[in-house]
């Protein structure tokens, strides 16, 4: 067929292409400093809960725990950690930011990091500004501040906390029954155990 010279570009001059190949170049950077990086979320010593107080309410049970049915097709993806709007949102452990905040649902905004040993945390249902120094590419340390828990309609306000191996590349979004990558994993024990850590008990 034929196409008017102004709607033609190359590959290299779309900005979304350039865009994925920038998260792709970051996310292998940022793998490689954590294989130098001895530990990982399966270390015993790792990692701290990340809000700064305990969930008002279980994330083990109801719509908050991982595995929900939500509707007839989709599971739920991430435990739902119940604060106040406005508290902090801190980063579990080091790592890298690989994908600096966007809008993920219903007015809230995630980050992705991928933290030390491989492994990749969303955090979602955070607020839509940036904390300083927060952006895709930037390192984070356990305990940082990476972002403010927001609020969505139906619900108090949380911090969405999903956890991928990093064995798979490409979107945390996808298919299957939770709609996610297929390296997705249950956190429930791993914030159980941290959670112990950092206050002391645990749902």
């Amino acid at each position: 067929g034929w196409a008017a010279k102004e709607f033609i570009k190359l590959k290299n001059d779309c900005k979304s292409y350039l865009q994925n190949l920038k998260v792709e170049a970051i996310s292998e950077a940022a793998k490689n400093i954590a294989k130098k990086t001895s530990g990982s979320i399966y270390s015993e010593t790792c990692c701290v809960f990340p809000t700064s107080k305990r969930p008002t309410q279980s994330y083990k049970e109801g719509m908050r725990r991982f595995g929900w049915r939500r509707g007839n097709t989709r599971l739920h993806a991430a435990c739902d950690l119940y604060r106040l709007k406005g508290d902090p949102a801190l980063a579990i452990t080091n790592g890298v930011i690989i994908r600096g905040m966007y809008p993920f649902y219903m007015g809230v905004y995630a980050l992705e990091v991928l933290h030390l040993g491989g492994q990749v945390v969303r955090y979602g249902e955070i607020l839509g500004y940036a904390v300083p120094g927060i952006r895709q590419g930037k390192s984070v340390t356990p305990g940082q501040l990476i972002g403010k828990i927001g609020k969505i309609n139906c619900c108090k306000p949380m911090l969405h906390f999903e956890l991928y191996s990093g064995d798979k590349k490409g979107s945390l979004s996808g298919g299957g029954r939770f709609q996610r990558r297929s390296d997705l994993m249950n956190p429930t024990d791993y914030l159980s155990r941290w959670e112990k850590k950092t206050f002391g008990q645990s749902y």
